[in-house]
């Protein structure tokens, strides 16, 4: 038989039991699947390592550097100044605007016409990157296609994409966003050979899930998974995948593939991207705030590095609203502290009495 105060012990011992449990637990189940834990457990670790892969960008650059130097022909110069545009679009905003004016420059000192063009798309690239989408739109529809090289037509059809897909992302009326969105469908359908087969095969892929055939698209895009890809076009593909697991509705596997594409965005030293961004929102839904802030927090502090007008106010105003949160969480973790603390001291005097 069991005695009074032996009952009144165990229900205390179980009281403090789950008591502390709820206030002290170290871990929480998110419910991430295995290959997605991985994944960002891989993330922090790449986030660890900023400055190996920095150093790797800082050594990019210097190769490109050499390339310009040693161009031979006025073609060579023009596509080593506009890699080191390229390559700067994404790091630091300043110093590619300084070699758009360089290319504005060496296509006035050679009175070219085809060069002045490719100076103008690439400004397009700095106006989008400090959030100037109306001056960058306009500026591209004054460029005239008629007799565009193949390196022109190519980087024009990219800068088509981008600011078609900026302002479907932009759009805040539901009539325009279904607009702007049609009008990249349609981009999507125009046919140009000279695209490198990797772009080739994401457009396919991309085509395929604004139809719906999301099992196609993955098929199309699953080979590129198990080829040496550089670091940047490794995040574009798994950005890519991202994008249409959102539309299939299959958000594990839009954080899976986010998490990737925002290990190769680091690996690849980009300051500017939608990556991790895009993670840390779709973490905060899941409410994960820590890792939600942290990634949130590199997304700023990235953005303001590269000093990207596009990205600054977004990711600002996300981070605030997560680290709200987050405080709001501690407090409520502090509440229950403090109250399991109460419960506890009583329950043991009540013991003890």
């Amino acid at each position: 038989m069991i005695r009074p105060h032996c009952t009144l012990s165990l229900l205390t011992a179980a009281c403090l039991y789950g008591l502390l449990a709820v206030s002290c637990s170290p871990t929480v189940d998110y419910g991430y699947a295995p290959q997605t834990l991985r994944a960002l457990n891989e993330l922090d670790e790449a986030m660890l390592r900023g400055g190996e892969y920095d150093a790797g960008r800082q050594r990019r650059i210097a190769s490109l550097r050499r390339n310009l130097t040693a161009a031979r022909s006025d073609e060579e110069r023009v596509r080593a100044l506009l890699d080191l545009q390229q390559v700067f679009v994404t790091y630091e905003l300043d110093s590619a605007a300084r070699f758009v004016d360089s290319l504005y420059a060496f296509a006035r000192s050679r009175e070219s016409h085809n060069f002045e063009r490719i100076a103008a798309l690439a400004e397009t690239d700095v106006l989008m990157g400090r959030g100037l989408t109306d001056q960058a739109e306009t500026l591209f529809r004054q460029i005239d296609t008629a007799g565009m090289t193949t390196l022109e037509y190519r980087n024009w059809y990219a800068r088509y994409n981008a600011i078609v897909w900026r302002r479907q992302a932009e759009a805040t009326d539901p009539g325009e966003h279904r607009a702007w969105l049609d009008s990249l469908r349609r981009i999507r359908h125009i046919r140009i050979e000279s695209l490198p087969a990797f772009t080739r095969i994401r457009e396919r892929a991309l085509e395929l899930a604004d139809n719906g055939r999301y099992d196609e698209a993955y098929a199309e895009l699953e080979p590129l998974r198990h080829k040496e890809l550089a670091p940047w076009n490794t995040a574009v593909l798994y950005y890519d995948m991202g994008q249409i697991a959102e539309q299939a509705g299959q958000e594990e596997r839009a954080v899976e593939y986010y998490t990737r594409s925002a290990i190769a965005d680091l690996q690849a030293g980009t300051r500017s991207y939608f990556s991790l961004y895009n993670l840390a929102l779709r973490l905060f839904e899941r409410n994960d705030l820590e890792r939600a802030s942290r990634y949130m927090q590199r997304t700023l502090d990235d953005a303001l590095a590269c000093k990207s007008g596009a990205r600054i106010p977004l990711t600002s105003s996300a981070a605030t609203a997560i680290n709200r949160a987050v405080v709001n969480d501690l407090a409520v973790r502090n509440r229950l502290r403090l109250w399991t603390t109460a419960v506890t001291s009583l329950l043991l005097v009540t013991f003890a009495a």
